[in-house]
């Protein structure tokens, strides 16, 4: 299997080589930053939201050392299976070094990740792969993929600290504490004040 995998992975650069093809891994057209959104919720929950480059992530999580090129066509070609375990290796990786502590070190637990499942992230490689073999460096605007988790303290949370996977990189870290009003159906209007 394995060398089944290793020649399918050979055609595709052979390919890309020979029609000066390249699958370019930072340009304009690129997400700009990773982001994370933190909001507490009464005093003592965050939802942690990130909106990242997916793809790029699981590179640098899986496979720091192989350019972006490589790992795509690498992991885009593997069997089911194997980018299932893949896919879950990094999902540890990347909720593991993603630390929350309290103002008095105490760490937070992290829980309720929601990631993108594997059969559709293996999708998005492959298409990228073949946008890449179609349109070289042409590339379109990727979107944001959401993951989502939250963390529970036993107290009120008045500050933390963040520690987020290299893998990342730069994140933009949004912060905030929403403040409720509600409008009862008898009001026709709600001033509201920033």
């Amino acid at each position: 299997m394995r060398a089944i995998l290793r020649h399918i992975c050979i055609s595709f650069v052979i390919v890309g080589a020979t029609l000066g093809l390249t699958l370019g891994s930072a340009s304009g057209h690129d997400l700009a930053e990773n982001r994370l959104s933190l909001v507490l919720r009464d005093d003592t929950h965050i939802a942690l939201t990130f909106f990242i480059d997916y793809p790029k992530a699981l590179q640098q999580t899986l496979e720091p050392k192989r350019t972006y090129s490589e790992f795509l066509l690498m992991y885009s070609a593997l069997p089911k299976s194997d980018f299932q375990q893949a896919i879950v290796k990094a999902h540890t990786i990347f909720s593991t070094q993603t630390i929350i502590r309290l103002s008095n070190g105490e760490p937070l637990v992290i829980t309720a990740w929601r990631w993108p499942d594997a059969a559709s992230t293996q999708s998005v490689l492959q298409q990228k792969v073949m946008q890449s073999i179609v349109a070289g460096n042409d590339h379109k605007h990727d979107i944001a993929t959401e993951v989502q988790a939250s963390a529970t303290a036993q107290r009120k949370i008045d500050e933390i600290t963040l520690v987020l996977p290299k893998a990342l990189g730069s994140v933009l870290v949004i912060s905030y504490k929403p403040k409720q009003t509600q409008l009862p159906s008898t009001a026709t209007a709600l001033k509201i004040k920033f």
